[in-house]
């Protein structure tokens, strides 16, 4: 009886999931299918495939870089659920939420190189994308100033930054006028994103084991 009913309850669950997950997947899948404009493949398969003679090791380090975004947004947008699961402090949530959902911002434009097409279709100009971007970010670190200095490690934040712009000054010379400029330009964005990760997931670490170190002492007591 116990065993139906456990049954029964993961199958209503799996009605929510499908509901929200599923569905919305199948219903892009049949738009791309059905559109016209670009053939499905163009979307489905790996883009080394569309490369002629392309390698495996093509785009390795922007491919370790979009993990690295992906792995940091995830974490936490996760831990600011879990805070919020057991009625933590507000601001933390907040926090942590805001750094996953920036940190995917940042994830969606280097994947799909957002930065670089969207020029092509609407006039604007790809330095008035990053003031967007620099807004953004701007205006998430003064929201957050207290709760950055006060209970994070944020040496890690301003190396990532310190790097960021050291790959933007770079990317302002051509690739002809400076030696390794590629080497220098991409190189400095790795390194910006690794200190982006090791920050934002080392805080969500400490949050959640400040976390579970209360839950342990409530319980001793």
């Amino acid at each position: 009886m116990k065993d139906s009913k456990s049954i029964l309850e993961q199958f209503k669950k799996l009605l929510f999931v499908f509901a929200i997950v599923y569905v919305p997947v199948i219903v892009l899948l049949v738009i791309l299918s059905l559109q016209a404009f670009v053939s499905f493949p163009y979307f489905s398969i790996d883009p080394i495939l569309l490369i002629e003679d392309g390698k495996p090791y093509f785009g390795f380090l922007s491919y370790i870089g979009i993990l690295l975004w992906c792995s940091t947004a995830t974490v936490c947008i996760y831990s600011s659920f879990i805070l919020k699961k057991f009625n933590c402090e507000s601001e933390w949530i907040k926090f942590l939420l805001a750094s996953g959902l920036i940190t995917t911002m940042m994830l969606v434009d280097d994947l799909f190189l957002f930065h670089e097409y969207i020029p092509n279709y609407i006039p604007i100009n790809e330095k008035i994308i990053f003031s967007i971007y620099g807004i953004i970010i701007l205006i998430f670190l003064i929201r957050f100033r207290k709760k950055i200095i006060n209970n994070t490690k944020f040496l890690s934040l301003i190396v990532s930054f310190f790097f960021f712009g050291l790959s933007m000054i770079v990317d302002v010379f051509h690739d002809d006028t400076l030696a390794f400029h590629y080497s220098f330009e991409d190189g400095f964005k790795l390194l910006g994103i690794v200190s982006w990760f090791i920050y934002f997931t080392g805080t969500s670490f400490n949050s959640l084991t400040s976390l579970f170190k209360q839950s342990n002492l409530d319980n001793k007591n």
